[in-house]
């Protein structure tokens, strides 16, 4: 991994985030690559991104979540931290502003692909945005990474039932079923698919 060693790099990362925070709803790709190439944080962050990394999520935990994003808005000032970028992602959707969370989450896969609920995440985003075909790529490659993720399949189980292809959304609701044998959703769901009249 890369790290930040000159002066010059540490304001030319502080610019590209200035330049993402300037860019309109989508982050502009030029800006993008400027702050991927300026400098990526090891996963052996420094105590004070470690005690802000706790503190933003204390945020969302308490709902201060404009507050959150601030605190990851400033780790990724001097960090371009995953763990940053997922949380400022996750406060940007939570304020709806849905574009500029996919194009954190876009930044982080380009660094790590194969970041922890990336894929999930960036599904929910692309559904809800009506990207349909693109929501159903990342979830089913969400659920090849951890099979075992409830949210995962509840979310396969939505978007199949959206998109009216019940046959997979019975699948999904079976599995979500053998993780969760009370899933309410999940038996909603199957019921509304088994009984459409009711």
């Amino acid at each position: 991994m890369n790290t930040i060693e000159s002066p010059d790099a540490w304001e030319e990362a502080s610019r590209a985030l200035a330049d993402l925070e300037q860019a309109s709803p989508l982050i502009q790709p030029e800006a993008e690559e400027k702050l991927i190439n300026a400098t990526i944080a090891p996963e052996s962050a420094s105590p004070e991104v470690l005690e802000d990394l706790k503190r933003a999520g204390a945020y969302v935990n308490c709902g201060l979540i404009s507050e959150a994003a601030e605190v990851y808005a400033s780790i990724l000032d001097s960090h371009t931290d995953p763990r940053a970028l997922l949380g400022i992602a996750r406060c940007t959707y939570e304020l709806r502003r849905l574009h500029e969370a996919l194009g954190y989450l876009q930044i982080l896969s380009s660094i790590d692909p194969d970041y922890p609920d990336l894929a999930n995440d960036m599904g929910v985003i692309l559904f809800e945005m009506g990207c349909k075909a693109q929501a159903s790529e990342q979830f089913v490659r969400a659920a090849a990474q951890n099979p075992d993720d409830i949210k995962v399949w509840l979310n396969v189980m939505d978007l199949t039932y959206d998109i009216g292809d019940y046959r997979q959304s019975i699948t999904a609701c079976r599995r979500i079923l053998e993780l969760d044998p009370n899933n309410a959703d999940a038996l909603a769901v199957l019921a509304r698919i088994t009984n459409p009249g009711n």
